[in-house]
C-alpha cells in the first residue's frame, strides 16, 4: 500500500510537470514576461486559497500579522521568484531538460534547507543520494 505522503508527494510532482508543459505552450502566445505575470497571480490565488482552506478547517492561522503569516509570504515570495527564474530556463531550452534539472535539484536544496534551517537530520543516503543527482545532471548537460 502507497503511504499519503508518497501519493501526495506524486500528485503534486504530476501538477507541477503539467504546469510547466503549459506554462512553455502559454509563452508561445504571451511571451515570457506575460505568462511569468500570469504565473505569480496564479499562485498568489493558490496560496490565498491555501490560507482560506486553513482557516475554514481551524488549522493555526489567524489573519493577524504574526510569525507564521509572515513566514507564507516569504515562502510565496520565493515561490515568485521561482517561477520568473523557471520561466526564463523554459524560454531558453526545452521544457523537457528543464523540468529534469529542476526536479533533481529540488530535493537536494530541500534536504539542505531542512537540515540548515528545520535542524533535520543530514544522513548519509541524503550525501550519497545528491551527489548521485549532481553528477546525473552533469551526465544529462553534456553536450
Amino acid at each position: 500500500m502507497v503511504s499519503n505522503e508518497l501519493l501526495f508527494s506524486i500528485i503534486a510532482s504530476f501538477c507541477f510537470g503539467i504546469s510547466q508543459v503549459i506554462r512553455k505552450i502559454a509563452m508561445t502566445y504571451f511571451g515570457c514576461p506575460s505568462a511569468t505575470g500570469m504565473a505569480i497571480i496564479v499562485n498568489g490565488f493558490a496560496t490565498i486559497a491555501s490560507v482560506i482552506a486553513m482557516l475554514i478547517t481551524g488549522n493555526r492561522i489567524s489573519l493577524v500579522w504574526n510569525i507564521p503569516n509572515q513566514l507564507l509570504i516569504v515562502s510565496g515570495l520565493f515561490m515568485g521568484i521561482a517561477i520568473v527564474f523557471l520561466n526564463y530556463a523554459i524560454e531558453l531550452t526545452q521544457v523537457s531538460l528543464v523540468g529534469l534539472y529542476n526536479g533533481a535539484m529540488f530535493p537536494v536544496f530541500i534536504v539542505l534547507f531542512a537540515w540548515l534551517l528545520l535542524g533535520e537530520k543530514l544522513l548519509a543516503n541524503h550525501i550519497v543520494g545528491g551527489i548521485v543527482i549532481i553528477i546525473g545532471i552533469v551526465i544529462i548537460s553534456y553536450k
